[in-house]
């Protein structure tokens, strides 16, 4: 009788550690596969009267010559906060890992019906509005799966929708 005491305590140990194990493999067992960007920008002037601000990620940059038109990979619109700082984050749902050409803000300008000149550039990562094509990549994977206190470049933005689209021509 006693050895089979021992013996059922051995098999219940056994057993517990064996789920304690798996539940551990298990976890390793699953990799991550998407990642996060989160940072801020800062402004100055005066926010636009009429449109929208857009915070764009894109496989491939709009402004490059191959583009498809399409929605970008991951977006979110970008509302006037208290200051002169937005803090942002695309994360929700988080982004699937591999290369983006292109992070960028543009203002959506309500007027424009055509959707393929709606779009004025007011900050793109990693350059200025003058030089798009010299736009930073941004590679999301399991070394780096997120991104934070990304800064994007600041950007000057005026009241009037004629402004807007003086100072930041469509794509």
């Amino acid at each position: 009788m006693e050895s089979r005491r021992v013996l059922s305590v051995v098999v219940w140990m056994i057993f517990s550690l064996g789920v304690a194990g798996c539940g551990e493999s298990g976890q390793d067992a699953v990799a991550r596969s998407t990642g996060t960007l989160t940072g801020e920008v800062q402004w100055s002037g005066t926010w636009p009267e009429t449109g929208k601000l857009l915070l764009a990620l894109f496989a491939s940059p709009p402004w490059d010559p191959g583009w498809a038109p399409g929605p970008p990979s991951a977006y979110r619109y970008l509302e006037k906060g208290e200051g002169h700082a937005i803090a942002f984050a695309l994360d929700n749902p988080p982004i699937a890992f591999g290369e983006y050409g292109a992070l960028m803000i543009a203002w959506k300008d309500p007027q424009e019906p055509d959707p393929r000149k709606q779009m004025h550039v007011v900050s793109a990562y990693g350059t200025t509005v003058d030089e798009l094509a010299s736009a930073q990549s941004i590679v999301l994977e399991a070394t780096r799966p997120d991104w934070v206190d990304l800064e994007m470049p600041p950007m000057t933005l005026f009241l009037s929708a004629a402004d807007m689209r003086t100072h930041f021509p469509s794509l």
